[in-house]
């Protein structure tokens, strides 16, 4: 229909992120400033001592809502979620608690870091000493900078964590990829320098606009580090590409596959390294799987025959640890395959997204596109893309 190809539109989707980011800028603005604003209005006198009163919502609700935002963004990317304010109302009050004590926390160390750059600010002139203080606290700046940018980051990323614990996570990817986060530092100041010179541009996506950049420049270094390096199985089609950089990334692997590729893999491995590395010739329907961390099906699924597939699933599902992943694939109903290879398995959205009710989705990418097959002739694909961790 016309309404769904309008929908799919490039144009359409950007619009609507648009419209959702400015939602969000609105969820955390209004109830933070609002009282602040009027006051202003009113009073032509900043200075009246009142007007301070005005700022206490902001410690209230401005950084939990923050938090909320980054969670709701979060999910946006991992299409976990097509809510906006269900979602951010339901993050917001699970997080909330923990939130408002990092946020008085953040005030306390906003003051200290304000009066210690005014003090030696003011006294720059009267010897090294001062100069050298002024110095000091600008790398402590910067450095508190990425962790607060990361704490948001963290509380989406990771739901049941300890205060101490957000703190000293936020801390580890601070200094994680230290380039990468002042990159993030400037981008995000830059922008939130604009709020200050233009108001309106802080009332359409002042705040959320650079947590939404935040989200997207951290995504994978996230994704990342939920992965450490266990025991995985990978269910191959692929000459064990996925097995050989699991391999190097310091996972023990079993690999399946119905041809007996074991030989092609091993040369691709040093001695060392060959010891992580376990082969099974078999097909994926007779396979049983041992418990593990993690299992990598890239073009694998699909090619079980459809009569097997759910005793082939549930084996997978069963076979995921808690907080274990699974990475692959499945072929979508579009794809050209599905009138010719009858035996094959092609799935809806909707069933793909039913497979993974006993998991978090982290990433579900749905790609349709012509393209080539391994031997190089043209096809039409219809992919589902996922990442998902066992609840």
């Amino acid at each position: 229909m016309k309404s769904d190809r309008i929908m799919r539109s490039k144009i359409y989707r950007f619009l609507d992120y648009v419209l959702r980011l400015i939602i969000l800028n609105a969820l955390i603005i209004i109830p933070s400033f609002s009282f602040f604003i009027i006051f202003a209005t009113l009073y032509e006198n900043n200075d009246h001592p009142l007007i301070y009163l005005t700022l206490i919502p902001v410690l209230f609700w401005f950084f939990p809502s923050i938090v909320s935002c980054t969670d709701v963004i979060k999910q946006y990317e991992t299409n976990e979620t097509n809510t906006i304010f269900k979602d951010f109302f339901k993050s917001l009050k699970k997080n909330y608690l923990k939130s408002f004590i990092l946020s008085i926390i953040i005030a306390i160390m906003i003051v200290i870091f304000y009066n210690s750059f005014n003090f030696f600010m003011t006294y720059a002139n009267k010897g090294f000493i001062y100069i050298l203080g002024l110095l000091l606290i600008i790398p402590f700046v910067i450095s508190a900078a990425m962790i607060l940018i990361h704490i948001p980051l963290v509380m989406a990323y990771f739901k049941n964590l300890m205060l101490k614990e957000i703190v000293k996570l936020s801390c580890i990817m601070a200094f994680k990829d230290i380039l990468n986060n002042i990159l993030i530092v400037l981008i995000v100041s830059l922008l939130m320098s604009l709020n200050i010179a233009l108001y309106f541009v802080m009332a359409i996506g002042g705040i959320s606009i650079p947590i939404y950049i935040a989200v997207k420049l951290s995504f994978k270094k996230y994704i990342k580090i939920n992965l450490e390096p266990r025991n995985a199985r990978e269910l191959a089609r692929t000459a064990g590409r996925d097995t050989v950089c699991l391999i190097k990334n310091g996972w023990n692997v079993l690999a399946i596959d119905r041809e007996n590729v074991e030989s092609r893999i091993a040369a691709k491995l040093s001695e060392e390294e060959l010891k992580q590395f376990k082969f099974l010739k078999q097909k994926f329907e007779y396979i049983e799987l041992e418990k593990n961390n993690l299992v990598v099906a890239n073009f694998s699924l699909p090619f079980c025959n459809k009569n097997n597939f759910k005793e082939l699933w549930n084996k997978i599902n069963n076979s995921i640890l808690k907080d274990g992943y699974f990475v692959g694939n499945f072929f979508g109903i579009n794809d050209e395959w599905k009138s010719t290879k009858e035996e094959m398995t092609f799935l809806t959205k909707e069933q793909v997204i039913e497979l993974f009710k006993d998991f978090e989705i982290i990433e579900f990418k749905e790609v349709e596109k012509d393209g080539t097959t391994g031997l190089g002739k043209m096809k039409h694909w219809h992919i589902f893309n996922v990442i998902a961790k066992k609840k």
